[in-house]
């Protein structure tokens, strides 16, 4: 399992269009490791994996989805543990980060765009704005506000 995650990650940081992204202030090498972090979110989630996904954010946490307000880790793997086990088989989560900006160190605010599919169409989308925060050499998921479009 872990051989497989680790694989879709690198190979993920590979496809990346780096140069399609507006990045502002962000080092390169930060820039691959909240990459790598973002599709580890995509891996976990097509895996139902709540507890690894709710791994990627911080302890004190706070996430909107669309009117859902969810504070810290703990009530945020509740409620992947809730919804995702709600998941049709099939359906799959896919990021791309639309623009990164550095507002502190160790503090990103970033932008991007995620659609849940299934094997023949686009059943969601969402624009996603969060900021993240780096922890223990690790970038961690802060705030996260996502709304359907």
């Amino acid at each position: 399992m872990k051989r497989t995650l680790l694989s879709a990650v690198l190979l993920s940081l590979f496809a990346l269009p780096l140069s399609a992204q507006k990045i502002t202030g962000v080092a390169e090498a930060d820039v691959r490791a909240i990459a790598a972090m973002v599709a580890e979110s995509d891996v976990r989630w097509n895996n139902r994996d709540a507890a690894g996904l709710s791994n990627l954010f911080t302890a004190d946490v706070n996430i909107r989805i669309n009117t859902n307000d969810i504070a810290g880790r703990d009530n945020v793997r509740a409620f992947f543990t809730n919804s995702l086990g709600r998941v049709p088989a099939g359906m799959r989560h896919r990021t791309e980060i639309k623009e990164l900006q550095l507002l502190a160190p160790d503090v990103v605010w970033g932008e991007a765009h995620v659609w849940l599919e299934d094997e023949t169409k686009v059943v969601r989308e969402f624009k996603v704005m969060s900021v993240l925060k780096k922890e223990n050499g690790e970038w961690k998921i802060r705030v996260n506000r996502a709304t359907a479009l």
